[in-house]
């Protein structure tokens, strides 16, 4: 069975405990990283000026404490090919069950408007959910 490593679980504790009832609740069916849960100053404005983010300091949903954001990747990490692009959007799919089934409401960066319809973002962040607040 799946488990989170050191750096995960650091980065878990980070976040509101919805996202961390989400991911405890996900970590049992299938294996993945939290590489990302709250972000201070000094990372939220590398995270903007590289353009990771697309807000700076302190307005994203990133900067709060606990962080109502949290990024994850698929583990092992998919290759940057439309394989490891697949395996992003199949694991934003079992986020989305997750937090449906616990009455949760997010919104993800794969779909921002939650429309359904993939195609009409400005920015595809395929690692990122946030909570719908």
């Amino acid at each position: 069975m799946p488990t989170f490593g050191k750096k995960s679980l650091a980065q878990l504790d980070t976040c509101h405990p919805k996202l961390q009832n989400i991911l405890w609740e996900m970590i049992h069916y299938t294996d993945f990283s939290v590489v990302c849960g709250h972000r201070n100053l000094k990372d939220q404005n590398a995270a903007y000026a590289q353009k990771r983010s697309q807000k700076p300091w302190p307005h994203g949903k990133h900067n709060s404490l606990p962080s109502l954001a949290v990024d994850i990747y698929p583990y092992p990490m998919p290759p940057d090919t439309a394989a490891g692009m697949r395996r992003h959007c199949w694991l934003s799919g079992y986020v989305k069950c997750v937090a449906d089934k616990l009455n949760i409401p997010i919104r993800q960066g794969i779909d921002w408007d939650s429309d359904g319809d993939f195609g009409d973002q400005r920015l595809n962040d395929l690692c990122h959910h946030e909570l719908a607040l």
